[in-house]
């Protein structure tokens, strides 16, 4: 074999390589929707205050504790957890709390199982009274 191949399939090899690193670590949520989001509503902010927080794009992230599929779509009770890296929840014990996350698609209950982690970008509607936690902040959210 050639130098210069030898010296091309290296080149190649580090190339797809490089782009593999760059994919691996991009944010679980778009730039677009990113850019939406306010850095001064925070979840704690939406807990003390829901109908103030009222129509703004939120990025939070938990760990799925219950899915229910309802009239309006499917209905996800999320244990909240901070985000780390690329916005993927943290494997902590540390939490601000549970939220409501209703999406009008219906999804699976077995893909969006217990324990499952997930980021969730969408718009507050408020508060919504629950049995589950006498009163949750709800999130109208999308993918």
């Amino acid at each position: 074999m050639a130098r210069n191949d030898t010296h091309s399939i290296i080149f190649q090899l580090i190339l797809i390589i490089s782009f593999l690193l760059m994919a691996g670590c991009a944010p679980v949520i778009s730039k677009q929707v990113r850019d939406q989001v306010r850095p001064d509503v925070t979840f704690g902010a939406i807990l003390n205050d829901p109908e103030g927080c009222k129509g703004q794009m939120i990025i939070l992230s938990g760990i799925v504790i219950e899915t229910e599929n309802t009239k309006e779509g499917t209905l996800l009770k999320v244990l909240q957890r901070p985000a780390g890296f690329r916005g993927k929840p943290k494997d902590v014990d540390d939490t601000g709390g549970r939220f409501l996350a209703l999406d009008s698609r219906y999804l699976d209950g077995n893909v969006f199982t217990r324990g499952r982690a997930v980021t969730i970008a969408g718009v507050v509607q408020g508060s919504r009274f629950s049995l589950w936690t006498k009163q949750s902040t709800a999130i109208h959210w999308f993918m």
